[in-house]
């Protein structure tokens, strides 16, 4: 969901991001190479809005959420808020479960350029926020647009938290991919559209190992989403669907203001 910039001398250096962010894996030396490259031009003080972006992607997908802020805001200083810098400070803002921040930014960047992209953007925010009248408007506003549904109603999508992981969890990260599209006819049975959600590595805590959470998130009531996820654990054991992974497991994350 990265937006590249113009061509320029970051372009290798935004494909190879580009290619993370696609693929949701990340080798060390690539991500060490990234960022050497774009601080050998922040030094030279050229395309210093790229370079900032870069460096702010970088460090959404390490999991530093104090420089991802430091860079990106640093980008949209030089760049004067271009959609170029708006957009990806709000897909790093994604990734990193901001989701207030997200939305805001996703409106700065959809008063400058009105796409797809950014409106799918607005549509998972508002949804993730709990903003069900801004969630309407801007659905039926797409409609308008485009003259179709947003595929939110349709679709699901995942979330990888910060963006990436090493190489080193990449069999794991392809079994629990297919675990959960295995699972998703009973997310969307037991809570319906849309279905979003978000993936997490948990680190080792109290004895317990590493784990992987697939977060599902749900605008429903407290007492209502609890129902709906007994009935979807009930779906996965008759169907033996989430099977093949010790160490994941899904749960539910309330969005918004939720009540019992």
């Amino acid at each position: 969901m990265v937006v590249p910039a113009p061509k320029k001398k970051t372009d290798n250096i935004i494909s190879k991001l580009l290619k993370i962010v696609d693929t949701g894996l990340y080798d060390i030396f690539t991500l060490k190479w990234c960022k050497n490259e774009a601080k050998k031009l922040k030094k030279q003080e050229v395309l210093l809005e790229e370079v900032f972006t870069i460096l702010g992607i970088i460090a959404c997908i390490e999991g530093n959420i104090e420089k991802m802020h430091s860079y990106h805001r640093n980008a949209l200083g030089y760049s004067g808020e271009t959609y170029f810098s708006l957009y990806n400070y709000t897909a790093s803002l994604m990734y990193s479960s901001l989701y207030q921040e997200a939305y805001e930014y996703a409106l700065k960047a959809f008063d400058l350029e009105k796409n797809e992209k950014i409106m799918t953007m607005i549509l998972h925010t508002t949804h993730l926020l709990n903003k069900k009248d801004e969630f309407t408007e801007y659905a039926q506003l797409y409609k308008k647009l485009y003259n179709k549904e947003h595929d939110i109603f349709s679709s699901f999508y995942v979330y990888l938290r910060n963006i990436a992981v090493p190489m080193s969890y990449a069999d794991q990260r392809s079994e629990i991919s297919d675990i959960i599209n295995k699972c998703a006819p009973g997310i969307v049975k037991c809570f319906g559209y849309p279905f979003i959600v978000e993936l997490e590595i948990m680190q080792p805590v109290d004895g317990v190992g590493e784990q992987w959470i697939a977060w599902i998130m749900s605008t429903d009531n407290i007492d209502k989403g609890l129902d709906k996820m007994d009935m979807f654990h009930d779906w996965c054991i008759e169907k033996q669907a989430d099977k093949g992974a010790d160490n994941f497991n899904f749960n539910i994350n309330f969005l918004g203001n939720n009540e019992f």
